[in-house]
């Protein structure tokens, strides 16, 4: 009778032991993984200003060709397209490396849930780990809507601001060529 009240001591004591290191380790991992997830949006973002930078002076290739300061400009900013996507995949193999790990470390505890409450125990945890599952399906969903609009603002501001520096371009010609004939004016208005 003693041993086996030791025994379930030693087990609590283990089990609370896991817990703690369960949680520590959650923490430590969210911690890491906001960082990381923080880290690729910046470079999504960097990612995209070059882009547009890009593509504006792919479209000033269309109009003239490239000075030597403006293919080097062109050439940088490859290089650090090139850069940035390498380091977002590099980030992407980090967060699924600690998915990873949080899953053996989620499965550890749960065998050792099941060892020390038995049946109740094991449903128990599956009702918590539906709910936790159901909670980051909803909040996926809700990203992923928030990241739709998000997009969606973006191309409709990029398509505006396409459609002002055609605009633009368009006004200047006119601006130039009334210009250019209230100059011819005046001048045969002076002889």
């Amino acid at each position: 009778m003693i041993s086996k009240g030791n025994d379930l001591d030693v087990l609590r004591k283990e089990y609370r032991n896991m817990e703690l290191t369960r949680k520590a380790f959650a923490d430590e991992s969210n911690t890491v993984l906001r960082k990381q997830q923080q880290t690729l949006d910046m470079l999504r973002k960097e990612k995209e200003e070059l882009k547009s930078d890009i593509s504006a002076l792919h479209a000033r290739i269309t109009m003239k060709p490239l000075n030597s300061f403006e293919q080097h400009q062109l050439d940088k900013l490859n290089t650090e397209i090139n850069r940035y996507k390498h380091a977002i995949s590099n980030e992407k193999r980090k967060i699924h490396d600690m998915k990873q790990q949080i899953s053996v470390c989620q499965d550890q505890v749960w065998r050792q849930r099941r060892a020390m409450g038995g049946a109740n125990a094991a449903m128990e945890n599956q009702r918590l780990v539906e709910k936790q599952v159901r909670i980051l399906e909803n909040r996926l969903d809700q990203a992923i809507v928030k990241f739709n609009k998000s997009s969606a603002h973006n191309r409709n501001l990029r398509q505006e601001i396409d459609d002002l520096r055609g605009e633009r371009i368009t006004f200047d010609s006119v601006y130039k060529k009334i210009q250019q004939g209230l100059q011819d004016k005046r001048k045969q208005m002076a002889y």
